[in-house]
């Protein structure tokens, strides 16, 4: 399994991993795959209350994405459920030190998937 490491907090906004884009990666599904690219372009959105509002379910728990400074690696691929997905993913601190595992998820809206819960802590 491809890794992809994804920083994002107040500051520091990016998202890589050396490698070709995960939207050239085939994660198992559309929705997937979906769910892989939101998760990479949180860095896009979390510096700006406004954007962010567009990729979470109204009344999602992602406060920490404005706050954290962390990197997220996947942990498998996303599991989806009809119009509900969750997501493994390793929460790391700044300089690399792991602070757990946990699972994020998310709710399909029309065609778009949206951040449901996502902690880090």
């Amino acid at each position: 399994m491809r890794n992809i490491i994804i920083t994002f907090g107040l500051f520091g906004l990016f998202a890589g991993c050396g490698e070709p884009s995960p939207k050239s990666v085939d994660f198992g599904s559309e929705d997937s795959n979906k769910i892989v690219r939101l998760i990479e372009d949180i860095p896009d959105y979390s510096g700006n209350p406004t954007k962010l509002e567009q990729i979470v379910i109204k009344g999602g728990d992602v406060s920490y994405i404005s706050t954290s400074s962390v990197e997220v690696q996947l942990v498998g691929k996303p599991k989806v459920d009809g119009a509900s997905a969750s997501c493994g993913l390793k929460i790391f601190a700044p300089g690399g030190s792991l602070l757990g595992e946990k699972s994020w998820t998310f709710e399909k809206v029309g065609s778009d998937w949206k951040l449901k819960n996502a902690p880090v802590k």
